[in-house]
């Protein structure tokens, strides 16, 4: 009973109807992490770099805070602001950072990619090999300082793919080149 209520609440937050989650549907329904764990190939997962901003802010408005209590302004309009974000956008920050590596991740598997490039987008999208044509790693600061980077997937249809905020983007990069330098791609 508990895994027919995460499979209905995961069916939800995916917008899929419940009566069709059943084992054959499901199987052709990617909706949920299950899907990554029952198809071969290594999973690539979020990078803890997504959480930051959070980190940034907090030490920020904290800093801030405490600096207009040493001055003994602590009572004033600025001082309840710091606190207001401290208790409301700090804890929204976390939510949506926590959400996001939960969710973001990418599998190469032999025929495609599967990938969820994070919350709040609500798909898993399996893209076939024979429409990527290049991939590469971007890094932003906190990716050249941590480790983390962004996936991107030019297609011949002339789009582009992006997966962020990867914890071994290069892994990937490689795993997904392996695939495309074999002869039947």
């Amino acid at each position: 009973m508990p895994s027919e209520l995460g499979n209905g609440i995961l069916a939800w937050m995916n917008g899929i109807d419940d009566s069709k989650m059943n084992l054959e549907s499901k199987k052709q329904i990617p909706a949920s992490a299950d899907d990554f764990v029952r198809a071969d190939g290594k999973i690539y997962g979020a990078h803890w770099q997504i959480f930051m901003p959070t980190l940034v802010v907090s030490v920020l408005y904290v800093s801030g805070w405490f600096l207009l209590l040493v001055l003994g302004r602590s009572d004033g309009a600025l001082a309840k602001m710091f606190i207001l974000v401290l208790a409301v956008g700090v804890p929204f920050l976390a939510i949506q950072a926590f959400l996001r590596f939960n969710t973001t991740r990418i599998q190469v598997c032999e025929t495609h990619i599967r990938y969820h490039p994070g919350w709040p987008k609500r798909f898993l999208v399996e893209l076939p090999f024979e429409l990527v044509e290049r991939v590469w790693v971007k890094r932003g600061l906190s990716g050249w300082l941590y480790g983390g980077g962004t996936l991107i997937m030019k297609l011949t249809t002339g789009d582009k793919v992006v997966v962020p905020d990867l914890g071994d983007p290069e892994g990937a990069r490689g795993a997904v080149e392996a695939v495309l330098k074999q002869p039947q791609y």
